[in-house]
């Protein structure tokens, strides 16, 4: 059973074994609980929505390796949780003082442990410095996404709001961009958990 004051942890790491050897140094430190591994950022907005992470680990090998990226304004849901890169080589400095920590594949257990806990206590004073600007949906957008969470199609939502097909999708390129969510039942749980639409609504 896991401890209900242990931080929760997400990670985005594209090797199996990698994974399986962090979670273990996580999980037997009696701080930290893995709530979930990845592979890619492609579902990772959706992720943090739903299992609600404090803090993800983030191998830099998914975000454009060896390409200066601004990390918050490509994946703004990610200034709402602690994030710390997972290196195993050269990563640019760039992108590492995006990150609010670091740790190393080659670090010992232990050091580990210090780097992330350190990294999840020292983070929420630097919180609003990394929030994207324009990250709040829209009012229009906020209509569309409780149209989709309804079930309603492109076309439909198009005719509701007497605007065009292209339109819709252009708005709901937006609310994927803002939120990091691509699935219709992602959505449904964004508007949920952010009272959007009730849960007798769908």
């Amino acid at each position: 059973m896991v401890k209900k004051d242990r931080q929760r942890v997400l990670l985005v790491e594209p090797s199996q074994i990698v994974a399986t050897g962090l979670s273990r140094i996580l999980e037997e430190s009696e701080l930290f609980h893995v709530v979930g591994v990845i592979e890619g950022m492609e579902t990772c907005g959706e992720r943090i929505k739903v299992r609600q992470p404090d803090a993800v680990i983030i191998d830099p090998v998914v975000l454009d390796f060896g390409r200066q990226i601004d990390l918050y304004g490509r994946y703004p849901y990610l200034a709402d949780v602690v994030t710390v890169a997972l290196t195993g080589g050269y990563v640019d400095e760039q992108t590492l003082r995006q990150h609010d920590g670091s740790i190393g594949i080659y670090d010992q257990a232990a050091q580990v442990v210090r780097k992330l806990e350190k990294a999840v206590r020292t983070a929420p004073d630097n919180a609003h410095a990394k929030r994207p600007a324009n990250n709040d949906l829209s009012a229009r957008e906020r209509e569309i996404l409780i149209a989709v969470a309804h079930g309603l199609m492109n076309k439909e939502i198009a005719a509701r709001f007497h605007i065009s097909v292209n339109t819709v999708m252009t708005h709901r390129k937006s609310i994927t961009r803002k939120t990091g969510i691509k699935t219709v039942a992602g959505l449904t749980v964004y508007a949920l958990l952010n009272k959007y639409i009730r849960q007798e609504e769908i």
